[in-house]
């Protein structure tokens, strides 16, 4: 495949968004880093959820799942079909009813990562908040600083993951 300047530069941009987000594990099944073999690829299984119902559904149903994508915590243009927006409230009741790690997703702000963390997020999955950004960088940079306290210079502390 034959690939120009700014398809790569545009790549190498959502690399480092997706690695500030903690999601570098994914890199190589988003066929994003050309030098990645099938034994770097780690393949996870989610569940949206967004009822009670469907929250039992990951811990009865068949199959293995690793995590669950819970939301939308508020109303997105990413999904047109989104259900109802939970809020923080709902959003925390439905995390307190699962053993399994939850990401928050659909519209999230950079001022719901800490509230989202304290409901028992493992992570947030952020969409139009960075890519429909003027400065995708700055605004995943933005994130993970609000996810990390804000207050977190330690370059040891590093970005939030799943």
């Amino acid at each position: 495949m034959v690939r120009t300047v700014a398809d790569v530069a545009a790549r190498a941009r959502l690399a480092l968004v997706l690695t500030l987000l903690g999601v570098a594990s994914l890199l190589a099944a988003a066929s994003l880093d050309p030098t990645a073999t099938a034994q770097t690829v780690v393949v996870m299984t989610a569940l949206s959820a967004a009822t009670t119902l469907e929250v039992a559904a990951a811990a009865t149903g068949p199959g293995r799942v690793d995590y669950l994508g819970i939301g939308v915590l508020r109303a997105t243009a990413t999904k047109a079909d989104a259900p109802p927006p939970l809020g923080l409230a709902g959003f925390a009741e439905l995390v307190a009813g699962s053993d399994l790690p939850a990401v928050a997703i659909g519209g999230i702000l950079p001022a719901d990562m800490h509230s989202l963390r304290r409901a028992g997020a493992a992570g947030a999955a952020i969409v139009s908040g960075i890519c429909a950004a003027l400065d995708p960088e700055e605004a995943a940079r933005g994130y993970a600083d609000a996810w990390a306290g804000g207050s977190s210079t330690n370059p040891d502390d590093g970005p939030p993951t799943l």
